[in-house]
This record gives structure tokens, sequence and C-alpha cells, in this order.
């Protein structure tokens, strides 16, 4: 399903839509060039589980956790992999036993990176910039129907 969103809070918006449909254990592949929404959908994610904290992308440090306050959900894993220069590095964050413990969601920028690694129920979620104002947001229709 595709969304084309014109602002920030649209793309929030988008995001709060999918939390509905998530549980925990799931990740998130976020997948789209520099500047194509997918802090930005990150931050919806985090805003529509409550976290206060203002979420950015863990660009340096490669992982994030944020807590949150949900009956299901327990936390946010966000992780940037845009500085790794191998699928081991990815491995090194801790993923399998952040994966294992099914406490939150997993959500990944830059997934390509780490893709021998992510099991194969990762819902991949494509980005494209559109022009400065526009972006496009496609999720798999699986998810709403």
């Amino acid at each position: 399903m595709k969304f084309i969103t014109k602002s920030p809070e649209e793309t929030y918006r988008v995001a709060q839509k999918l939390i509905e449909k998530l549980n925990p254990g799931d990740i998130l592949a976020l997948k789209g060039n520099l500047g194509s929404g997918k802090t930005c959908f990150a931050q919806g994610l985090a805003m529509a589980l409550g976290v206060k904290k203002t979420v950015t992308s863990p660009t340096f440090t490669l992982l994030k956790i944020y807590p949150v306050k949900s009956k299901q959900i327990k936390k946010i894993y966000h992780f940037d992999l845009y500085r790794i220069n191998n699928e081991k590095e990815f491995l090194n964050l801790g993923f399998e036993e952040i994966y294992k413990k099914k406490d939150g969601i997993i959500v990944i920028e830059w997934p390509e990176r780490a893709k021998k690694n992510l099991p194969q129920k990762t819902i991949n979620i494509i980005f494209k910039f559109i022009d400065e104002n526009i972006r496009e947001i496609e999720i798999p229709r699986s998810l709403f129907g």
C-alpha cells in the first residue's frame, strides 16, 4: 500500500496507522535514500507509542533504545546501519539478543547492510524522495488487510 506524504506530520500519521498492526518482536526494515523520510517515520512510531524523548537517527551510535509505556511493546530498538562496514558489525551491536527478547519493535535504517542477518518475516518499508516536500512510503498491503 502506497502513501504519499507532504509534511512530517503526515509521515507521522502513516507511522501511527502502522503501529496498531505491530507486535513485540516485529522488525521494520526502512529502505530509502538519504532524506526520504526514514527517521521521520521512526519518530512517528515513537510518538504513537508515547515516547517523550526526542527521537533522532542513531547514525553515530548505531543503536538507540527508547522505553515505551505500552501494554505489549516495551521498547523501540532503533538501528541506523549507514556507518557499518559489514554484517558482523551489525551482529556485534547485539541484534540477535534483542530479537530473541521479543519485548519491543526493531526499526532498522539502511537494512541492506545486514540483509543476510534479518529474519525472513522482516517487514520491508520503502521510502522514496519525490521532491522537497513529497515522500512516498510503501508498506506491505498484508499489514492492512
